[in-house]
C-alpha cells in the first residue's frame, strides 16, 4: 500500500472516528489526527510486530483521542458566564483567589507542571515534552503540587 493511500485510509478512519464528537471536533481536525497518526506510526513502526497499516490505524485512533479530549478541556474552559452572578458555577472568588495565590507560593517547577496541566489543558505527556521531563516526573510534580496547594488552603 503506498503512502497516499495509506493516509487516505487513515484520513477516513479519523473522520469515521471523530462522527460522534462533530460538535467538538472539526474535518480539519481529522486530517490533523491523521496525519500526525500516520506520522507517528512511520517514525515508530517495527516491522517484525505488525504491519504498518494495523500501527498506522492505532496510532491514529489515540490522537483522535487525544484531540476530542483536548476540545472537551478547551470547551469546560472557554465556556461564557452566566449574566447573574447567583448562576455561575465552578468555584467563588474567594477560592479562586486563595488558590492563585497557593499557586505563587509554589516553587517555579511546580507551578509550571500546574499551569501548563489545568490552566493550559495539556495532556502528561504534552507537558512532560513542554518542560523535558519524563511522564513520571510530571505526575510526581503534580502531585506534590497538590498536596502542597491542599496544606496551604487547608
Amino acid at each position: 500500500m503506498t503512502a497516499t493511500a495509506l493516509y487516505a485510509r487513515c484520513n477516513a478512519f479519523a473522520r469515521h472516528q471523530l462522527r460522534r464528537h462533530v460538535s467538538l471536533v472539526d474535518d480539519c481536525a481529522a486530517a490533523g489526527a491523521a496525519g500526525l497518526g500516520l506520522a507517528v506510526a512511520l517514525r515508530r513502526h517495527d516491522p517484525s510486530r505488525a504491519s504498518l497499516a494495523s500501527f498506522a490505524f492505532t496510532q491514529v485512533r489515540g490522537q483522535v483521542t487525544q484531540a476530542v479530549r483536548r476540545a472537551r478541556r478547551y470547551r469546560q474552559h472557554h465556556t461564557e458566564l452566566p449574566d447573574e452572578p447567583h448562576q455561575a458555577s465552578g468555584p467563588s472568588v474567594e477560592t479562586r483567589l486563595a488558590v492563585r495565590q497557593g499557586l505563587s507560593c509554589l516553587p517555579e517547577r511546580l507551578r509550571a507542571t500546574v499551569v501548563l496541566r489545568h490552566v493550559e489543558g495539556m495532556t502528561v505527556s504534552e507537558v512532560a515534552t513542554r518542560l523535558g521531563r519524563s511522564r513520571a516526573t510530571v505526575h510526581r510534580d503534580l502531585r506534590a503540587a497538590t498536596e502542597r496547594l491542599r496544606r496551604s488552603l487547608g
